[in-house]
């Protein structure tokens, strides 16, 4: 990305595990966007639980790279369910996964814009019933449409055609199966 000059700005959310190991067990860096450096590109880390922390840096994050600096943010967050459904999540106590949801985005939001004004439980009712109204007609709209035609099955995926979709291989044309 810097040879080229890239705008690119690469994320990393650590979560804190790599499926049931911590990271700090498989890293001998603390601080991941000090790697950054060893390709010549600025890092920065952030706190991920913090909306409008997220926010700033990305805003920074993305001034720099269009004028074609890449960028590394590693955004700290915490992962609250396991790896997969089939994860007992031993690794850690119930008591630490209370603790980070303590620390939830939405909640440290909601909290910091009560305080200044702009955030109220009236208005948190109102955005509810109105985002419900808005899912529930999504979902009737969903229910109720026609299903798509097997031939629009790449659609929409890529800015441009991918070089291994070729209609002559897709089983969605007749091609290759």
């Amino acid at each position: 990305a810097r040879i080229w000059s890239l705008p690119i700005v690469f994320v990393c959310e650590n979560n804190q595990w790599g499926m049931g190991t911590g990271w700090k067990r498989v890293s001998a860096v603390d601080d991941f966007s000090l790697m950054a450096s060893s390709y010549n590109i600025r890092g920065e880390m952030v706190d991920g639980m913090d909306v409008l922390v997220v926010r700033d840096a990305a805003t920074r994050a993305l001034a720099d790279a269009r004028a074609g600096n890449p960028v590394l943010i590693e955004a700290r967050t915490y992962r609250y369910k396991g790896h997969s459904m089939s994860d007992p999540q031993k690794y850690r106590t119930r008591e630490e996964i209370d603790e980070y949801k303590k620390l939830d985005p939405i909640l440290i939001l909601e909290e910091r814009m009560k305080k200044e004004g702009s955030w109220d439980d009236a208005t948190a009712a109102e955005q509810d019933a109105a985002t419900e109204e808005l899912v529930a007609r999504a979902v009737t709209f969903a229910e109720e449409s026609p299903d798509p035609a097997i031939s629009t099955i790449y659609e929409d995926i890529y800015a441009g055609p991918a070089f291994f979709m070729k209609p002559s291989l897709s089983p969605a044309t007749g091609g290759a199966r």
